[in-house]
């Protein structure tokens, strides 16, 4: 992994379901990259199409930050590449496609997120396991902790693919 990108995902398995792919941080102490877990979310449906709640972001460079989620009552990872909005974080994709909210968090299948990304220690089709030991003990100590969140207030993300159909 390169140092353009604190964290990277690869997407790699895609279906009419869902797209999964493998969440990789890079640590600048450490100069090394170690997978963290695998990530599960809606389905791949290319920068033009969105279906509010059944729609994966494009893939791209993005930021997360640590803010306060309403819906889950707790502080979580949310992915954005514009600060609009009356300074909210968003994802616009083409002046047009919005997304709000774009979290990490736990979750299993694609009934479990509206768009967000769902972290997992192991997956199958269409679903991963040990969600909630793969956000506490993996994903959510490394952006946490990560010395780029404590210097600059976020971290690099960079989504990619690399196609698999189920």
């Amino acid at each position: 992994m390169t140092t353009d990108c604190d964290l990277k995902l690869i997407r790699k398995w895609f279906s009419t379901k869902s797209t999964i792919g493998e969440m990789f941080g890079y640590h600048p102490m450490s100069n090394e990259s170690q997978k963290l877990c695998f990530i599960l979310e809606d389905e791949s449906r290319g920068k033009q199409v969105k279906i509010y709640g059944n729609t994966c972001i494009p893939d791209g460079d993005y930021f997360v930050k640590i803010t306060y989620s309403q819906r889950f009552k707790r502080d979580l990872p949310i992915i954005y590449n514009r600060e609009e909005f009356n300074g909210q974080p968003y994802v616009i994709t083409d002046g047009v496609n919005v997304w709000e909210g774009v979290r990490m968090h736990p979750g299993n299948t694609d009934v479990d997120t509206l768009g967000c990304q769902l972290p997992g220690m192991s997956k199958g089709k269409d679903i991963v396991m040990d969600s909630r030991v793969a956000f506490d003990q993996h994903l959510f100590p490394f952006i946490q902790n990560h010395p780029a969140l404590k210097a600059q207030g976020w971290l690099r993300l960079k989504i990619v693919h690399e196609q698999i159909q189920f």
